[in-house]
């Protein structure tokens, strides 16, 4: 199943011009960070799935630009049922990526994002949510069929390098999703 996400993630970059093999550690970090806060502030199971969702999004991306598309994961794997052990060893994980520049570190955090699917009780839809992020990502074109990435000027407030929303962007209906099921 990982690699399935992995595989529509590598949809994203070749449509975004995302390019393989040089892993911008920095940025992958802060889109991770900026998604790990919002799961930590979130208040209904639509805001921690869209954070799950993203991180996991993340995560697979950064497999991707690695260039492990041969990687899977069985998303019964679950290290702990404690959500605060396991955000703090996503944390810890993250860390150690941004430090050492270390796709195994992705590993980890793929299992615990995986882990709080399973703490939230969305394990058994998540390829519906993530395939329904990724329509909605994929939708960020803007009207030319181009990207548009921040050079920190389009919005200060995000990293250079990120992907922004263009006039095409549709929000994903994650909370359709979780109260049918599909």
């Amino acid at each position: 199943m990982i690699q399935d996400f992995i595989k529509k993630v590598g949809e994203f970059h070749d449509a975004f011009g995302v390019e393989r093999g040089n892993v911008d550690v920095e940025l992958r970090y802060k889109l991770f960070k900026e998604e790990f806060e919002e799961y930590k502030d979130a208040k209904t199971l639509v805001d921690k799935a869209d954070a799950i969702v993203d991180m996991l999004y993340i995560a697979c991306g950064t497999l991707d630009i690695y260039e492990r598309n041969y990687y899977d994961i069985d998303l019964k794997t679950r290290f702990s049922q404690n959500e605060k052990r396991t955000l703090e060893s996503i944390e810890f994980n993250l860390n150690r990526f941004l430090d050492n520049d270390d796709a195994s570190q992705i590993d980890g955090i793929l299992c615990d994002v995986n882990t709080l699917a399973y703490i939230n009780g969305i394990s058994d839809i998540l390829p519906q949510l993530f395939d329904e992020v990724h329509l909605s990502n994929m939708s960020k074109l803007d009207e030319n069929g181009k990207p548009i990435i921040n050079d920190g000027i389009l919005d200060p407030s995000k990293p250079i390098g990120k992907i922004l929303k263009g006039k095409n962007y549709f929000e994903p209906r994650l909370k359709e999703i979780l109260e049918n099921g599909n």
